[in-house]
């Protein structure tokens, strides 16, 4: 299955049925299953279309054009990165937030308490 539209879960959604229905399985089908849990920062990662309307807050909000840093167990060093990174582009993360909502943004007390974290680490 080739997907040439940004992947919505509508576009998904139709394409999925569209698969079922030339396989003759869309009666035996009954429900799908997926994660919808919000993780910002693999948000990011996994979305083209999250990244590319990222990438026009960060132009829009003045911050660098960074990736967001994912938190890494095996890595001592990935949280601090990981946060200060977050610091760095709260701003685009808060746009971003209000223009698409399919990110949970961190409030104004995490925020300010990233910032700690960060200035003492």
């Amino acid at each position: 299955m080739i997907l040439e539209e940004d992947h919505t879960g509508a576009y998904i959604s139709s394409k999925l049925t569209d698969a079922a229905r030339s396989w003759s399985i869309e009666t035996k089908v009954h429900m799908g299953i997926r994660d919808n849990a919000a993780n910002m920062v693999t948000y990011f990662k996994h979305s083209e279309q999250a990244y590319r309307h990222l990438s026009a807050c960060q132009q829009f909000c003045a911050v660098a054009e960074h990736h967001l840093i994912q938190d890494v167990e095996m890595r001592w060093n990935s949280t601090f990165l990981m946060l200060h990174r977050i610091a760095e582009q709260h701003k685009a993360l808060s746009l971003y937030s209000i223009q698409h909502g399919s990110i949970s943004m961190l409030t104004k007390t995490e925020l300010e308490l990233v910032d700690n974290v960060v200035s003492v680490l």
